[in-house]
């Protein structure tokens, strides 16, 4: 828990120290250029740097979204109350939020500027791991916990094992995805929009499996056991 908690006021904390360290670097290229010395800013270094502060301003726009509006309508739609909301917004961080600053620090070291050292970047690069991780437990307790659901209702094994994966693919979890809300409002960086239904479907339904993944380390199964009716309910009828 204090791991996902310590990633988000990283994040936090870098994105507000690198958006006031490239206004600064913007500002003095600029004045530099004014009084004649010798600093460079090209339309197209300018043109990046822009680019950056939006993106910082965007992290930190979603971060604030998913605690005030998100956040709300899980609790209000799973009937629990999350105890680490932090952990809940780590669950919507992809790994594309990293690309801007990988894309700061390939640009320092191109300068030989060695004011940010690696150690400053190494947690944001490992952001986006976070959430894979809650997506990969979500996954396994909701396997489980839909087994236990249905298993009185489908005593063999093979019809159990249909009826489980019916309601645990990522058609139907990308169904909850929806509305919740949830990948319109994740933390992406990501330059092309998924090629297929299917790919989106798979982006979709590991959102909602790293919030069921926040759920089950924060209360064990039986708050993700009570919720699987939400699948059964969400599920399209044969």
């Amino acid at each position: 828990m204090r791991h996902g908690n310590y990633l988000y006021y990283d994040l936090r904390k870098n994105c507000r120290r690198y958006y006031q360290s490239v206004g600064s670097l913007i500002s003095r290229m600029e004045s530099g250029i004014q009084k004649g010395n010798d600093l460079s800013l090209d339309k197209n270094t300018r043109s990046l740097m822009m680019k950056w502060l939006e993106q910082f301003t965007f992290v930190l726009r979603q971060l604030d979204n998913i605690q005030e509006r998100i956040i709300p309508v899980l609790e209000a739609d799973l009937k629990y109350e999350f105890r680490e909301s932090m952990l809940v917004a780590c669950s919507l961080i992809q790994s594309s939020v990293k690309s801007p600053f990988v894309e700061i620090k390939t640009h320092l070291e191109i300068n030989g500027d060695k004011t940010l050292k690696e150690e400053d970047f190494s947690n944001i690069f490992s952001i986006g791991a976070t959430s894979e991780v809650l997506a990969l437990i979500g996954d396994a307790v909701l396997d489980l916990a839909v087994a236990q659901y249905l298993w009185k209702d489908y005593p063999e094994v093979g019809l159990l094992t249909k009826r489980r994966a019916d309601l645990v693919c990522n058609e139907n979890l990308a169904r909850l995805c929806e509305k919740w809300d949830l990948y319109e409002n994740r933390i992406h960086f990501d330059q092309m929009p998924p090629s297929t239904n299917r790919t989106l479907n798979h982006i979709k339904g590991g959102l909602v499996e790293a919030v069921f993944g926040v759920v089950y380390l924060e209360g064990g199964l039986s708050p993700v056991l009570n919720q699987v009716p939400l699948l059964v309910n969400i599920a399209v009828k044969d």
